[in-house]
């Protein structure tokens, strides 16, 4: 095993991890529409996922750019597609929320 193999052991763990935090913290999501959720946890799930997916395209994407290092790995290209079909996926779902939130709200309390 080389050296830097060694002392990155952990940076597979880490990324599971922190993507396992973000789908517990938007897991609620799929009962919204029935039972309270908590805000604050579904925001903090948002919030973590837009920041990792953009750190994700960054390193992607706009770092081998900037410094000129080539990285045409396939891996790198199916990671890319997939967190542009995750980022897509959430803005549909937050989007069908709203309307689904506000198509509710509006038959309960209909405009007189």
């Amino acid at each position: 095993m080389s050296s830097s193999s060694k002392s990155h052991w952990w940076s597979l763990p880490l990324e599971i991890l922190k993507w396992a935090v973000v789908v517990w913290l938007l897991w609620p999501l799929q009962n919204a529409l029935s039972e309270r959720v908590s805000f604050t946890r579904i925001a903090l799930g948002i919030l973590l996922l837009v920041l990792f997916t953009g750190k994700l395209l960054y390193d992607t994407l706009l770092d081998p750019l900037l410094t000129g290092r080539r990285r045409e790995s396939k891996l790198d290209w199916v990671t890319l597609i997939v967190v542009i079909l995750l980022v897509a996926l959430v803005v549909a779902l937050t989007t069908l929320f709203v309307v689904a939130y506000l198509t509710q709200r509006m038959q309960l309390n209909p405009v007189r």
